[in-house]
């Protein structure tokens, strides 16, 4: 690959970059900026993610650089030529000269990019340890680290045993070892680096169907130039198997055909000399001056081809690669094409122009040549060949499941302060375990799917079990009017409607309801509170049409909606809501949960409240809704799974979900009420 322009030299190397190099610059720049780091370094800021973003762009093709350059300084100490490294889109090329003639040869140029990408991996992960204990910002080491880890999915990918890739490379010194046969194992390698490339391709297709366009653009792009660049060392392989022991002097055209330097070009045109060339030797005054290429001269305008002469459009001598006669013709291949404007080269013996050599030429040669086939790969090969894409497939592709796993628990009683009225510190924990979504590559999912203590479901069913029917303030304030009343107090909620707060891509509502919507009844019923809505919903079944009351923008209209598994799809929140108690509660730090952490906290203000000791040094899980009558709603199933293997002593659950989650030995409580959730837990030890 040629450079569109140079950028420094290395060590005597020019390093250069192809067109598609700034574009590869701009695309990663703009997704760490835009997605890794506000993700992994939230509390950077804007300008402090744009920073970090090109600065491990920068780094991260300094690193490719010098993988390069690895490979290029093993090339000369192996004493094989360089004669530059190119930056494009998809990484970096090393241009040596010629193939390595042993493999033993090999097999250390292509094993030193990936050792020096493990190495320089190391140092950089070092340094970004170093940094953050010593006090450096969170930009600093945080890019270190991140190339650190880049640097090694460099090296790892490179080490894939698939041509052209250096593990390919390794793999082929290690067959051309052990087969003695540098053909076969190019194959083999070819092959392998073949149905890779086929795999990305297919990988890149499927995450462009599940919506990840960048990443199955850029596998696309990687698959299409593995399977091009394998197909090319796989036919470059069989020419210099085919031409090896020829040399220029076997190959050339010693009567090529010549054109004398003031032959007009029309007349060249019109009958050149024969046999046709791509090219002809350009005579005048006895000696060489040129090559003039057949196609050049046809390019002349018709009406001025009669009045110039072959001179003017030839080539200069100067300008036409020569080699020796002696040269091995698998040497000269190289010089027929890239900055070669005429596909020729003229071949010398003792000073004296003895012939001319271009690609009908060595394609010639290759006729004429022996066919002897290489050996084919075994089924142990193949077998390899197929592991290694399906567990490449299958690291790649990101399938539309996600693990799901308990996270972290809060324990809500340290979440809420009550004053004004007489209160007990609460002795034990009400625990709420938050639920982890994660969606990543087929390997690790169908690892976690046969894990206990996770679970695999379908993206659209975590968007429909996921959704969250309040708002955390809500809940918690809800909680406390439902705590108050089980305990005696009173307490007064008021409220003018659900209003919408968000709605869910694909759910019912979709399209009919929007955000800022205020459902005022649902089927002549009136809807004062959010949770009202929640409860006339649930109580149809699944499928059920119902007729929405809404105000939007100050006028009313009815809105026909049909429920589904996850109910309507939106997100509400009471509007006006107003509640009054007979006491001051305050929540002191981030909401725990969502609606499904409505019973954790309705608990743990309740026992606050209560002259009794309701937890008894317990550790608790709760998952539910409440409203402020104290009725106990429905969790969300992976918010009840995420209860039940929270280790806690005791789980309280929706009625309707408890058998579901008894079991190794767990203490399982249904409940439908709040007062029977305290009556349970305070005759329970």
């Amino acid at each position: 690959m040629e450079p569109t322009f140079r950028l420094t030299r290395l060590r005597g190397i020019p390093v250069g970059a192809h067109w598609t190099w700034p574009v590869a610059f701009a695309v990663v720049a703009w997704t760490l900026g835009a997605s890794v780091f506000p993700s992994v370094y939230p509390d950077v800021g804007g300008a402090g993610h744009l920073l970090m973003a090109v600065a491990a762009t920068a780094l991260l093709f300094v690193s490719v650089g010098l993988h390069e350059l690895a490979h290029a300084t093993a090339a000369r100490r192996e004493g094989m030529p360089v004669r530059g490294i190119t930056l494009w889109l998809l990484g970096g090329v090393s241009d040596t000269g010629g193939d390595a003639q042993s493999p033993g040869q090999e097999f250390r140029v292509a094993a030193s990019g990936p050792g020096f990408s493990l190495v320089l991996a190391g140092l950089l992960a070092g340094a970004a340890a170093w940094g953050e204990g010593h006090g450096w910002p969170t930009g600093v080491h945080g890019v270190l680290e991140y190339v650190a880890r880049l640097n090694v999915v460099v090296a790892a990918f490179n080490l894939i045993p698939a041509l052209p890739l250096d593990g390919g490379r390794i793999l082929r010194s290690w067959l051309w070892r052990r087969q003695r046969d540098r053909l076969a194992a190019t194959r083999s390698g070819a092959r392998a680096g073949q149905a890779f490339g086929v795999t990305l391709v297919v990988v890149g297709l499927l995450d462009l169907g599940a919506g990840a366009g960048l990443l199955g653009l850029w596998l696309l792009l990687l698959g299409g130039f593995l399977v091009r660049a394998a197909s090319a060392e796989l036919a470059d392989a069989r020419t210099r198997h085919h031409l090896d022991g020829l040399t220029a002097a076997d190959v050339m055209a010693s009567d090529p055909g010549v054109v004398l330097n003031d032959t007009p070009v029309s007349r060249l045109v019109e009958h050149p000399p024969a046999p046709v060339r791509t090219g002809y030797p350009v005579l005048g005054g006895g000696r060489l001056l040129g090559v003039v290429v057949l196609a050049h001269a046809r390019q002349v305008p018709a009406e001025e081809a009669p009045g110039r002469r072959v001179e003017e459009v030839m080539t200069p001598l100067d300008d036409v690669p020569m080699v020796d006669a002696t040269d091995p013709v698998v040497d000269v291949v190289g010089r027929l094409n890239g900055t070669n404007a005429t596909g020729q080269v003229v071949v010398v013996a003792d000073g004296c122009v003895v012939g001319i050599l271009d690609e009908s030429d060595v394609a010639g040669a290759l006729d004429r040549a022996p066919r002897v086939g290489a050996r084919a790969p075994g089924g142990r090969a193949w077998a390899m060949v197929a592991a290694l894409c399906l567990v490449a497939g299958a690291a790649l592709y990101r399938p539309p499941f996600v693990i799901v796993s308990t996270g972290a628990t809060a324990d809500v009683s340290d979440d809420v302060s009550v004053s004004g009225i007489s209160v007990t510190p609460v002795n034990g924990r009400y625990v709420v375990p938050s639920v982890a979504f994660r969606r990543t590559n087929g390997l690790a999912t169908l690892v976690a799917a046969v894990r206990d203590h996770r679970r695999v479901v379908p993206v659209s069913r975590v968007h429909a079990e996921a959704a969250v029917p309040g708002v955390t303030r809500e809940v918690r304030i809800l909680a406390a009017a439902a705590a108050a009343l089980s305990q005696g107090l009173p307490a007064t909620v008021t409220g003018t409607g659900a209003r919408v707060v968000a709605v869910r891509s694909g759910s019912p509502a979709a399209g009919v309801l929007h955000p800022g919507d205020v459902i005022l009844g649902v089927d002549g019923q009136p809807v004062t509170q959010a949770a009202f809505l929640g409860e006339l919903v649930r109580a149809g079944a699944v499928g059920t049409a119902f007729s929405l009351s809404v105000d939007r923008g100050g006028q009313v209209t009815e809105i026909p909606v049909t429920s589904a598994a996850g109910g309507l799809g939106i997100t509400a929140e009471t509007r006006d809501l107003a509640v009054e108690l007979p006491f001051e509660v305050r929540f002191e730090g981030r909401a725990a949960g969502g609606a499904d952490a409505g019973l954790a906290y309705a608990l743990a203000i309740a026992d606050i409240l209560s002259s009794r000791d309701v937890a008894q040094g317990r550790a608790i899980a709760a998952a539910g809704t409440v409203d402020a009558d104290g009725h106990v709603g429905p969790a969300h199933e992976l918010a009840a799974t995420a209860s039940a293997q929270a280790g806690a002593a005791v789980v309280v659950l929706p009625q309707e979900q408890a058998d579901g989650a008894r079991g190794d030995g767990r203490q399982v409580v249904g409940v439908e009420s709040l007062a029977r959730a305290l009556e349970a837990l305070s005759t329970t030890v």
